[in-house]
């Protein structure tokens, strides 16, 4: 799979520790595939929202909305570069 995520990949290998749109669009990929959306490029809120309208599943089941998912990010690449 790493092939497929070139800029995930190669986050932090040249000192360079900017967390592009790139980035996030590839992490966001690696979520949907998670949530069995494979192939699903478009953001994680549409995601929630075809996965709420399809089944009423329990609510705790959903990914987590672009906000959060950004933050959650964020941290994991922090810890990361330590």
């Amino acid at each position: 799979m790493v092939g497929r995520l070139p800029n995930f990949a190669a986050y932090g290998s040249s000192e360079d520790f900017t967390v592009t749109e790139a980035i996030k669009a590839e992490a966001t990929l690696v979520f949907a595939v998670l949530y069995g959306k494979r192939g699903h490029d478009c953001s994680l809120n549409t995601l929630r929202q075809h996965m709420l309208a399809s089944s009423r599943s329990d609510l705790r089941m959903l990914p987590p909305t672009d906000d959060a998912f950004n933050l959650h990010l964020l941290r994991a690449l922090y810890q990361l570069t330590l």
